[in-house]
């Protein structure tokens, strides 16, 4: 499933919504949606919601780790919503949702 991100910005916080599998192929264009997002003037808030994402991989949770750590960087917050299935399951497993808390 090739993978579609939209975006919605309201006052200082911007929703990022990938529709689709994070996996080897199509984490790059996530990853320059939430760069984007990251290096937008007055965005202080990040939400990334995942209720569309079937399907991830390792290299899935990678972009979300350096994402967060850009946020971060940037003084800004970077968090997960609605993650769901496997893709929450693979995140409590392995730490990576606690990391996003």
């Amino acid at each position: 499933m090739p993978l579609l991100v939209s975006s919605s910005l309201d006052g200082a916080s911007i929703s990022l919504r990938p529709a689709g599998d994070l996996d080897l192929a199509s984490c790059p264009l996530l990853a320059e949606a939430i760069e984007k997002a990251v290096n937008a003037d007055g965005v202080e808030h990040i939400v990334l919601d995942l209720t569309d994402v079937p399907f991830m991989d390792c290299a899935g949770m990678s972009t979300l780790i350096a994402g967060r750590i850009d946020a971060e960087q940037r003084g800004r917050d970077l968090r997960l919503v609605n993650a769901q299935g496997i893709v929450l399951r693979l995140l409590r497993m392995t730490g990576v949702m606690d990391y996003f808390a």
